[in-house]
């Protein structure tokens, strides 16, 4: 028994402890507008559902080119002295003279340069309705992917919600646990003078301090639900898990 007593109050100051570190270090003020505001920028689920948003619009962008004509433009440039590229160049440029018929030249061109510049154009005016059937297709996708983003921010903005009325609700259950446990500490004191002064035996006080050992393990079981809601908080808003918010709002009843 006193074994186990001795443990749990090591568990209670350890947490204990811990608290006093995790309320001394920096944390912003929260209100549950924020948190939503921050769950809509942040949360990883609504950045994949805006992106399929902006690949289901680009894809019918796609689909409605196939039905406008097409323009191409190229541009090449080629130098060599290679004696049939040169002729050949030579005699497509209308550059050519009675002075390139020299055996010499004919045999041995100097390095020539061919510059062209082409401009074209296609328009597909029927292919059995593939292109129309195609934009009907990736505008229905388009609509499927606007109404997924809507589903998933409705999903992250209860997931928040949720998360955050379970914090404020964890928060007071610490706070309920706390307080039964110094109800629970000066019981134990109090039995402890009775004893000394023979008022009470010594299974009385044995008694109390189980209780005090109870009371002590459900606060440190609260503290860890809280810590769990917080995180979780933290997880619905795209946050890291370790940030730190003071949560300005309570918990109150809904009006009648």
């Amino acid at each position: 028994m006193n074994l186990r007593l001795n443990f749990v109050l090591g568990l209670a100051v350890g947490a204990t402890i811990l608290g006093e570190a995790s309320a001394q270090s920096s944390s912003s003020p929260l209100t549950l507008h924020d948190a939503v505001g921050i769950a809509l920028e942040k949360n990883p689920l609504r950045k994949a559902a805006l992106a399929d948003t902006r690949v289901a619009s680009a894809d019918t962008q796609t689909a409605r080119s196939f039905l406008l004509p097409h323009l191409s433009f190229t541009e090449t440039a080629t130098r060599g002295n290679d004696p049939v590229y040169v002729f050949g160049s030579r005699l497509r440029q209308e550059h050519f003279s009675q002075a390139d018929f020299a055996l010499n030249r004919l045999n041995s061109p100097l390095p020539f340069e061919n510059f062209a510049t082409r401009f074209g154009g296609a328009w597909n005016l029927f292919d059995s309705f593939a292109s129309w059937r195609g934009l009907t297709r990736a505008r229905l996708m388009d609509q499927a992917a606007k109404h997924q983003l809507d589903r998933t921010e409705q999903q992250v903005v209860f997931q928040v919600i949720e998360s955050y009325d379970e914090v404020l609700l964890a928060a007071k259950q610490l706070d309920v646990a706390e307080y039964a446990t110094r109800i629970a500490q000066s019981i134990v004191e109090r039995s402890q003078v009775r004893f000394e002064s023979g008022v009470v035996v010594e299974s009385d006080l044995l008694t109390a301090k189980v209780r005090l050992a109870s009371r002590q393990q459900e606060a440190i079981h609260a503290r860890n639900n809280l810590a769990l809601a917080r995180a979780q908080l933290n997880t619905s808003m795209g946050v890291p898990i370790e940030s730190s918010f003071d949560l300005t709002q309570t918990l109150s009843e809904p009006p009648r």
